[in-house]
């Protein structure tokens, strides 16, 4: 399975681009941050692979200070593979 997060240092921003993906129409949901990854507040912003170029438009459009990066997982038999994108 892949998926992708959106990683912030602030639970506020991470709430907050939860709140507007869902004014816009976009599948999402905030998820606890993989440990594996080791970034952010401990919670992040799951959205599906296809939805990635209009999420990054809404986060670049906003002012979200704490906003750390895209993150691609993906969950194999060994565990997971973080990749920033």
């Amino acid at each position: 399975m892949e998926y992708i997060i959106i990683s912030f240092r602030s639970r506020i921003d991470t709430f907050m681009l939860s709140d507007n993906l869902k004014k816009w129409g976009v599948p999402s949901k905030v998820v606890l941050t993989p440990k594996e990854a080791n970034i952010g507040c401990g919670l992040s912003v799951m959205i599906q692979k296809e939805n990635l170029k209009l999420c990054k438009k809404i986060v670049y459009g906003k002012v979200l200070k704490s906003f750390v990066g895209f993150f691609l997982i993906k969950e194999t038999a060994n565990g997971k593979i973080i990749k920033m994108i």
